[in-house]
């Protein structure tokens, strides 16, 4: 069977404060962050009520503080467009554009309230290969696609 490199999310990960799943950032400057893009896998039909993306602020490589949360929120009905099966990238806003500093440790948190996870029907966030911040750093024919950083763009402006 083939498949799409991604880090599924399990019920468990949503019953804490603390997430499991994250993507660190650290921006060079004060820049706007206005939405952020990104790709998900849709895995049988999963069962969830609403996904959502969350900015915390960490501390030694772990989110600590949720900054903010994107004011866009996905249901299901807009995820499942086609069949029960896909491979989707989506985005998150913000209505009010937020300033992040440069030089802080940041991180993107998917967030799936309601989730129903199982082996069979799961959603999952999409792995960036080959990363361009580190390809030239890595032998890609012996990488671990699952360290890879998960695929996003921020858009934004700096001031």
């Amino acid at each position: 069977m083939w498949t799409v490199f991604a880090e599924r999310f399990e019920s468990t990960d949503f019953v804490s404060t603390t997430p499991r799943v994250y993507q660190g950032f650290t921006l060079e400057r004060a820049t706007k962050v206005k939405a952020v893009r990104t790709w998900f896998v849709i895995h049988n039909n999963p069962t969830f009520t609403s996904l959502e993306m969350r900015i915390y602020e960490g501390v030694g490589g772990v989110p600590t503080v949720l900054r903010n949360t994107f004011n866009k929120t996905w249901v299901p009905s807009e995820l499942l467009t086609l069949n029960a099966y896909g491979l989707k990238e989506i985005y998150f806003d913000f209505t009010n554009p937020v300033w992040l500093e440069g030089g802080v440790q940041y991180f993107l948190v998917p967030w799936v309230n309601g989730n129903a996870f199982t082996q069979a029907s799961h959603l999952a966030w999409v792995h960036g290969f080959p990363d361009p911040n580190t390809e030239t750093a890595v032998t890609l024919s012996e990488v671990n696609v699952a360290s890879v950083p998960y695929y996003m763009s921020l858009i934004g402006a700096d001031r």
